[in-house]
């Protein structure tokens, strides 16, 4: 069947560009039988009307072009219901005077609704902006294949294109439903609503149709009191219709979703308002603050996303009355504009797992519900591409900052700041996990990481590519991980290759050390890798009992080996739980490092089982004791690890006490910080982990910060928590001791000191609980 097309275009004083669409409208219709095109002139004060009549005079005597003049000016939405009373199509398409179709494209939509559209209602197509024509856009793309209760939420909620230009509708879907567009702005935001909920059939034709001529003053780049009002009119038209339909309480929280959108995105788009005066300007504010608080419930309850703080910005500012008043409005607007959810794992960080490729490692308790290790691709069949890597963060962190419900909710790691650009194209943070080959089985481990599992999609094929040499090149850690990655099938041939990739990163290869592995050992004498083994046990039967087999033994001696290469790139960790805390094991762990001299100058990491959400005080006094005793036996780089720091945090004045006294027993109490000993205290380092000791260690309630120190080149701001931020030279004009804070850099940080004549003895070391 050969359907009829009806082109709509309302037009208004359009001298500027009436030439170029009067030759568009005659290539079209000349290039088809089955289209008419209605133009309606909506009471132009110029000669649009009159230059239309006469380069359009013989279209106009076949009929394939209808002009209609209006006698006054009421708008586009009032000219296209105009068109469509003069319609006889059985498809209507709509585009604005300067706008054009693409030629292939309408073509090829044409042919689709003739041949495969017999049952639709309404067909959405692609566009492109003018400025770049190839580019395809389609942003509701995934909305409009929903079910249709979905598909309304999404609309309400103004996560969907509100213009009727991008749609084919069947002229009876209109005409039965008696669907009207409305006069003055944003017209066609409740005509599309009402089009969507009255089809039975829609569908999506993925080519570009339209081209979109994106010009500065154009509706869609404007903001004014006629816009905010038109906005108002279609939302409270929608409620209304919802409501008759008996169906608003359905569709309620996506319609305030959608009036905060509206706010939040005219106000965020400050450049908007440069042509304004001041009334202007406050006119639209508090037209846009009325719209919130007459459309939104008293007992609304907002969240912490960017569009809610921008609205709730916009409803708790007092004045917008003058200049002053509105520069500092809009200067509030731009720090919660350039701000987002993520944490720095999403930004910046990858971790690949053997049937899934994740966003973080972290793990955190929401109640008593364990949660992390967020997942972006889940049941990988096939081999996966960086690019659809990078499309998967995109999607996580565009749920994270619209509402939606995600796997990251509740995480104590997200900040709202501004992260910069284009930080998603790049790695900094390579986790390999990608299987969990093992020759242990620990206790407190998943068995994702000792169950046997291969990878389902090629690492090296993936790491090896162009695009994963690109991806990797500016990578600054990268961290062999999962099983006991000397056991995976490209190890020996891959960790070369990486590290020619990745000139710049650190390699941190997580080896339980139970097989010696000449590729590690080989691989030491490149300063950039470093080994991590965790050992956990000081007696060969705790070691059974935690590690799975007896090789405690074999583990020291070839990290010895290890340590004869490079014994500063060697980090020795122990995973402390109640099984394993006891003095006596801690002793004979001592015991066991001391036969091997080798070891001394090695890092030591100080950690606690992740499932372990409250520590007992004997895991919390071992940590101490363990702390301590290394100092004493003359181990220079010992820390506290991120894990063991947020567990800590928990800690209540009754349980210090009790730590205390249990250390006071045994004779330790000197290797525990004191709450009231130390005055003031210089920390190294402005990242997270500083914020969170200084935030929730009971040591800073009474501790002062004199400075933070930061190497110049990292120093972004002049200030931290309120306390300056100083080069590490200023650390010589001062006796106070120094804390270094960031844990994963702590052997680095160690360094700078040796090469600013920094004494050793002014780093601090009591254990901070």
């Amino acid at each position: 069947m050969e359907y009829k097309f009806s082109i709509i275009t309302p037009i208004y004083n359009a001298t500027a560009y009436v030439g170029p669409f009067i030759e568009h409208v005659k290539s079209i219709v000349a290039a088809y039988t089955n289209v008419e095109w209605i133009i309606v002139d909506d009471g132009s004060q110029d000669d649009t009307a009159e230059q239309l009549e006469k380069s359009l005079i013989q279209s106009l005597q076949n009929r394939a072009i209808k002009l209609v003049k209006s006698t006054k000016n009421q708008g586009p939405g009032s000219a296209r219901n105009i068109a469509i009373d003069h319609a006889t199509g059985d498809w209507l398409l709509f585009i604005d005077a300067d706008d054009v179709w693409q030629h292939q494209g309408l073509a090829q939509l044409l042919n689709f609704l003739n041949s495969d559209a017999a049952n639709d209602d309404v067909v959405s197509f692609s566009w492109a902006d003018s400025r770049s024509p190839l580019t395809k856009l389609k942003k509701d793309r995934v909305s409009l294949i929903k079910s249709k209760t979905e598909l309304v939420e999404d609309y309400l909620s103004l996560k969907m294109d509100g213009s009727v230009i991008f749609s084919a509708i069947k002229r009876s879907l209109v005409t039965d439903n008696q669907i009207k567009f409305a006069s003055g702005y944003h017209e066609d935001v409740d005509f599309l609503l009402k089009v969507y909920w009255f089809s039975k059939s829609l569908r999506v034709f993925d080519e570009i149709v339209y081209i979109k001529d994106s010009r500065e003053n154009s509706i869609v780049n404007s903001v004014s009191l006629k816009h905010i009002e038109g906005f108002a009119r279609a939302y409270s038209e929608i409620r209304s219709f919802l409501k008759i339909k008996q169906c608003f309480s359905q569709f309620e929280l996506s319609f305030y979703s959608g009036i905060i959108a509206i706010a939040a995105t005219r106000i965020r788009n400050t450049q908007n308002f440069l042509h304004l005066n001041e009334q202007q300007t406050a006119q639209i504010l508090l037209a846009l603050k009325a719209q919130v608080c007459t459309s939104l419930p008293n007992s609304y309850e907002f969240n912490t996303t960017q569009y809610h703080k921008l609205t709730q910005l916009l409803l708790t500012f007092e004045s917008f009355e003058t200049k002053a008043n509105q520069v500092d409005f809009f200067s509030r607007v731009q720090e919660i504009a350039v701000s987002t959810w993520s944490c720095k794992d999403l930004e910046h960080s990858l971790f690949l797992a053997p049937s899934e490729v994740r966003a973080c490692c972290k793990r955190f308790f929401v109640g008593s519900e364990i949660r992390g290790d967020v997942t972006l691709i889940k049941d990988i069949q096939d081999n996966i591409t960086i690019e659809e890597i990078k499309a998967a963060k995109v999607k996580l962190k565009t749920a994270l900052n619209n509402g939606s419900e995600t796997d990251c909710d509740g995480c104590p790691y997200l900040e709202f700041k501004d992260w910069g650009r284009n930080n998603l194209e790049k790695v900094k943070y390579l986790s390999l996990e990608h299987h969990s080959v093992c020759n242990l089985k620990c206790s407190y481990c998943d068995e994702k990481y000792y169950g046997g599992k291969k990878s389902t999609y090629d690492i090296k094929a993936l790491l090896t590519s162009k695009e994963g040499a690109e991806y990797l090149h500016d990578c600054e850690n990268v961290v062999w991980g999962g099983g006991e990655p000397s056991l995976g099938r490209d190890f020996d041939s891959l960790l070369p290759q990486i590290i020619e990739d990745a000139p710049k990163a650190v390699h941190r290869v997580l080896s339980n050390s139970v097989k010696f592995s000449p590729t590690i050992e080989q691989s030491l004498i490149n300063k950039n890798v470093k080994v991590v083994t965790s050992i956990d046990a000081g007696t060969d039967e705790t070691f059974l009992s935690v590690r799975g087999k007896s090789k405690l033994s074999e583990v020291i001696e070839n990290l010895a080996k290890y340590a004869k290469v490079s014994s500063e790139n060697i980090t020795i960790k122990y995973i402390l739980r109640p099984d394993n805390s006891a003095f006596t094991e801690i002793r004979a762990y001592l015991d066991k490092l001391n036969e091997h001299p080798e070891l001394k100058a090695c890092n030591f990491q100080i950690s606690c089982d992740f499932k372990d959400e409250i520590l007992d005080h004997q895991v919390i006094c071992a940590a101490v004791l363990l702390f301590g005793l290394l100092l004493k036996s003359g181990y220079t780089t010992i820390f506290f690890d991120d894990l063991l720091r947020a567990r800590l945090s928990s800690i209540t004045n009754a349980d210090f006490k009790s730590v205390r006294e249990l250390l006071t027993i045994h004779g330790y109490k000197d290797f525990l910080a004191d709450l009231h000993d130390t005055q003031e205290i210089i920390i190294w380092g402005t990242g997270w982990q500083s914020k969170f000791l200084l935030e929730n260690s009971l040591f800073f309630e009474n501790t002062k910060v004199a400075f933070f120190v930061v190497d110049k080149e990292f120093i972004t701001s002049d200030t931290f928590m309120d306390r300056p931020v100083l080069a590490p030279e200023k650390i010589l004009e001062s006796d106070l001791p120094v804390l270094i804070a960031a844990s994963q850099s702590y052997e680095q940080i160690k360094k700078r000191f040796v090469r600013l004549n920094i004494p050793e003895e002014r780093i601090f070391k009591k254990a901070i609980i």
